[in-house]
């Protein structure tokens, strides 16, 4: 009985352990707010530019499936004024789920590592410490969450396009968020 227990479980193993997972590579471009509870910055939205990853363990055309997603995106903040400029760049590293649901519409969640830069220059008449020309740069990297909602429409058989909107929050110091919206266009391997 022993025998034929672990026989059957080393068939499942065995089955398991090559099914590899089928990828979908994007890359998309978004338009970020501007960012909140980060300092002055109260500019214009942001645009952005990533690459992402879905691997899917379960390569069928089922109504609702789940699968793991990864990406990494770029966006650059800046503000002027007549005696002070400052940007942020984030670069947020997403790692979760995302659950298909019927109509191609999905959701995703998962947690973000947001490494940004925070850099400023003083342009204006000397005051106290402050001198014309001096600047700060500081780094940084918070761990947050990030759900989002969307929309994939099948090309062909290995190409996908769709539409993308993203809550992103963080704790720096304080809460710190933005929304993220933009397309995507995949190509199934």
């Amino acid at each position: 009985m022993r025998f034929i227990i672990s026989m059957l479980a080393l068939n499942f193993c065995a089955s398991t352990a090559v099914a590899w997972p089928s990828v979908t590579l994007d890359g998309n471009v978004s338009a970020a707010s501007s960012p909140e509870n980060i300092g002055f910055i109260r500019s214009s939205p942001s645009y952005g530019f990533g690459i992402g990853a879905n691997l899917d363990w379960n390569d069928s055309a089922q109504v609702t499936k789940a699968v793991l997603r990864a990406d990494l995106n770029c966006y650059r903040w800046s503000e002027h004024s007549a005696s002070a400029s400052g940007s942020y760049l984030v670069v947020p590293l997403f790692f979760g789920a995302r659950l298909y649901l019927p109509l191609k519409i999905f959701i995703d969640g998962g947690f973000e590592l947001n490494n940004s830069i925070w850099q400023s220059k003083y342009t204006g008449p000397l005051y106290g410490t402050l001198s014309n020309g001096s600047s700060s740069k500081h780094r940084s990297s918070e761990l947050g969450i990030a759900p989002g909602i969307g929309y994939e429409y099948l090309l062909s058989n290995k190409t996908t396009i769709g539409a993308q909107a993203r809550f992103h929050a963080a704790i720096k110091g304080q809460l710190f968020y933005y929304n993220t919206m933009g397309i995507f266009v995949g190509y199934h391997y």
